[in-house]
């Protein structure tokens, strides 16, 4: 049976709580950064290949630009002081449809693939230097998606998982220098 379309006031309660993020994470102390936005993130730092920003980051306002999005409930929710130990991002990206919603993720998926197997090199805004990223192959095909990124020469891990249920896109990434805790916080396709 067909999934009922979720209209705008349905996307934050869907979002994980900081207690169940940190439960999927085997973290203890994780809160939310900011709260909840209505709006997807702006990244200030330049990107090598620019087109793998959608593979490298959830919820980029670049890569839902055009895509006919009507609402957008997203968090971070991070371990303080130091957001390396542990960092989700949840997006929830409301569409008109359903078929909108796999539309997207389906022309994601095509992106995504273009990255797997690349080294992506991330300068940061702030002039703190760059970080290099090896990017994995797509796992699954639309609706649900998954990618994982290795920071090179360090442990620093993410899942990043792009799932269309009904008229709503989930764009969800875990992270952390615990890789088996980070993989594991996301199912597998």
């Amino acid at each position: 049976a067909a999934v009922p379309l979720l209209g705008p006031s349905q996307l934050e309660p869907i979002l994980l709580s900081p207690d169940e993020v940190n439960s999927h994470m085997a973290a203890t102390t994780m809160r939310p950064v900011g709260g909840t936005r209505t709006q997807l993130d702006n990244n200030p730092d330049t990107l090598s290949p620019p087109a793998c920003l959608g593979s490298l980051l959830p919820g980029q306002a670049s890569v839902y630009a055009g895509s006919g999005y009507t609402t957008v409930a997203n968090r971070i929710i991070q371990d303080p002081p130091n957001a390396l130990d542990h960092s989700t991002g949840q997006a929830l990206v409301l569409f008109p449809s359903a078929d909108q919603a796999l539309a997207f993720v389906t022309a994601q998926a095509t992106k995504w693939k273009a990255c797997a197997g690349q080294r992506v090199t991330d300068t940061f805004s702030n002039g703190s230097g760059t970080a290099t990223f090896a990017v994995g192959d797509v796992l699954g095909d639309p609706p649900r998606i998954t990618q994982t990124h290795t920071m090179v020469g360090n442990t620093w891990a993410c899942q990043h998982v792009m799932n269309a249920i009904a008229n709503v896109v989930l764009d969800i990434e875990a992270a952390g220098f615990d890789h088996d805790a980070a993989m594991k916080s996301l199912p597998k396709p």
